[in-house]
């Protein structure tokens, strides 16, 4: 991929364009499915998966299918400006965003595969070819339909630096939010006040001390929670940078038995320390209640949310079918 390509792309990327842009592939297209999200709010009330939490997952579900949309609208404009080559584009969404924390690992399945670490380098998908044009005058060509601007500089608004997104990409989330910005996700707010929330509970708080006190006893070094101690024991297997607030394992990365073994010695201990304090029932009583909270806190942006996807949902797919 050139560094003209690259430079773009990380513009569209830096003002929330809602679509990974993959440089794989040529001419795919997000699929958005046609659907009615539009529930009655009233049906929607009540406790935390009857009310925020529903209407939230909701709004994520039509999030997706609006960006499947941009990316088929973004498609259909370059191929009427005889641009019919380009890298695959892919809809995302933050589906992630009331996940709970990670906790430590049942003994029984610490003593059988760890934490899995390699496990989940496994499942990764399968790298595809980088995609690349064929020339640089069709790589320009491309770039002026996608965004309106043929040179390598980053075009910016008057208001905040931002880059401006014109072109298709304009026209696509213009035709989908009636203006080229998206309407304002509560996500990252949410999962921020919970985060937040979450740990500085004081029951976590003492619960946690303990489970990483108990560690310490078996000759490991100072944990903050169970998601430090699998980026710990990432590095049994192979060096990835630095441990932020603590030490590496001296003397990796280990040929591949050796470091499962010590992998799964350090889950077995985990879990075992974990099964002593009770941390596991803690962090889900201290992280339902932050949820609960946050999910609260932002009831009127997460219904305001919902409602601006449906929208968008409904004129993504008139402009479509148009």
């Amino acid at each position: 991929m050139s560094v003209l390509l690259r430079m773009r792309l990380i513009a569209c990327t830096a003002v929330s364009l809602g679509v990974v842009w993959v440089a794989t592939g040529c001419g795919g297209s997000g699929a958005g499915t046609e659907a009615d999200p539009t529930t009655d709010r009233s049906a929607l009330t009540g406790g935390t998966q009857q009310g925020p939490q529903a209407v939230l997952n909701e709004a994520l579900e039509s999030e997706l299918q609006v960006k499947g949309l941009i990316v088929r609208l973004t498609e259909s404009c370059l191929r009427s400006k005889g641009v019919d080559k380009f890298p695959r584009r892919q809809a995302s969404s933050d589906g992630s965003v009331t996940v709970a924390p990670r906790s430590s690992p049942l003994l029984e399945e610490a003593r059988a595969r760890g934490y899995g670490v390699t496990e989940e380098q496994q499942t990764e998908a399968p790298v595809e070819p980088e995609f690349t044009f064929a020339s640089p005058e069709e790589e320009r060509r491309y770039l002026e339909a996608l965004t309106g601007e043929s040179t390598a500089a980053v075009p910016a608004d008057q208001i905040g630096g931002r880059p401006s997104l014109g072109g298709c990409t304009g026209e696509a989330r213009s035709a989908v939010y009636g203006q080229v910005a998206a309407p304002e996700s509560p996500t990252t707010k949410i999962r921020e006040a919970a985060e937040a929330a979450y740990t500085k509970n004081p029951s976590l708080t003492a619960a946690a001390k303990d489970w990483s006190l108990c560690l310490e006893k078996a000759d490991y070094p100072k944990f903050k929670d169970p998601e430090d101690a699998v980026r710990y024991a990432q590095f049994f297997h192979y060096p990835v940078g630095a441990r932020p607030g603590g030490t590496v394992p001296a003397g990796g990365p280990w040929p591949p038995a050796e470091a499962l073994k010590k992998e799964i010695a350090l889950a077995v201990a985990d879990a075992g320390c974990a099964d002593q304090g009770g941390l596991r029932d803690v962090q889900k009583s201290a992280w339902s209640k932050a949820l609960k909270d946050a999910l609260a806190q932002y009831e009127t942006q997460i219904f305001g949310y919902r409602d601006a996807m449906s929208a968008a949902l409904e004129r993504g797919q008139q402009a479509l079918q148009g």
